[in-house]
């Protein structure tokens, strides 16, 4: 991929100087359909802009795995890991042939130091993306709520009092 392909991609979110800044700093990485990028649980610290491609974001148990979603380009992934260091919080899988630009964290530092204006418009994005997450997850949720499907199924599961409240509150059960 070229300088410019990735100017295009990270367009939708970046100025042109904050595109090139990134692009300058960041490595190409190329995913076969299946390759594993994150496990869950695994620490790391890079953030991941999806330039082509698809990436299923799953959780994988003893049972089987479920798919939480997809990633698709003009977004990012493994912003967790990126602001803390801690393990991911799921596993994401490449869904066919990817492209990204990976960020590392000594780089993200070295930005903030060197360009504080395109760092805060990189922490930007990373906030519209955690926040536009969250609305898709408390969607799904009260989704799944209001049409009396929500449960908690898994065998070693214990009911939570959030689990308890949205049954109480929408009508549901909660199963523990």
């Amino acid at each position: 991929m070229t300088d410019s392909a990735a100017q295009v991609a990270l367009a939708h979110h970046f100025s042109p100087g904050t595109a090139a800044l990134l692009i300058a700093g960041s490595e190409v990485r190329s995913l076969e359909d299946g390759q594993r990028l994150v496990d869950a649980g695994w620490p790391h610290s890079v953030l991941y802009f999806v330039l082509e491609g698809f990436l299923d974001v799953v959780l994988e148990e003893q049972g089987g795995t479920l798919k939480l979603g997809r990633i698709g380009p003009e977004t990012c992934v493994g912003e967790a890991g990126f602001i803390d260091g801690k393990g991911a919080t799921a596993t994401v899988i490449s869904a066919g042939p990817s492209r990204l630009l990976a960020l590392r964290r000594d780089r993200f530092d070295s930005l903030c130091a060197e360009q504080p204006a395109a760092a805060a418009e990189l922490l930007r994005v990373i906030c519209k993306v955690v926040a536009d997450r969250i609305h898709q997850s408390s969607s799904g949720l009260l989704q799944q709520a209001s049409d009396h499907s929500f449960s908690v199924t898994h065998p070693k599961a214990e009911v939570g009092p959030l689990a308890a409240l949205l049954a109480r509150l929408f009508g549901g059960r909660s199963d523990g």
